[in-house]
């Protein structure tokens, strides 16, 4: 059955209504725990930056200045004649924060 995130809302309140451990819990409801970290950090995540956690797709015109703000409050600008080598740095990031 595949995980919904509300499906996954009920189960993790659930988990931490309950004494069990983690290994015990995901075992009881059929979950696996790595589906169960996954949806623990995603629903953290939601809570502390809304809903829409990820990459948002941009376009840009005209030569402009850009600044980005991770997560982690780091925050750097860059034109828009840099942004391939943007991309990849990103790209890095998500690979190393993972």
């Amino acid at each position: 059955m595949k995980m919904t995130k509300e499906r996954a809302r009920v189960l993790l309140a659930e988990y931490a209504r309950s004494s069990e451990t983690i290994k015990a819990f995901c075992e009881r409801v059929g979950m696996h725990t790595w589906q169960f970290y996954y949806w623990r950090r995603r629903c953290a995540e939601e809570a502390e930056y809304g809903e829409h956690v990820g990459f948002v797709p941009l376009e840009i015109k005209a030569e402009a200045l850009i600044r980005i703000r991770l997560r982690n409050h780091l925050e750097f600008e860059c034109t828009s004649e840099n942004l391939d080598l943007v991309a990849r740095l990103l790209h890095k990031l998500s690979e190393t924060n993972a």
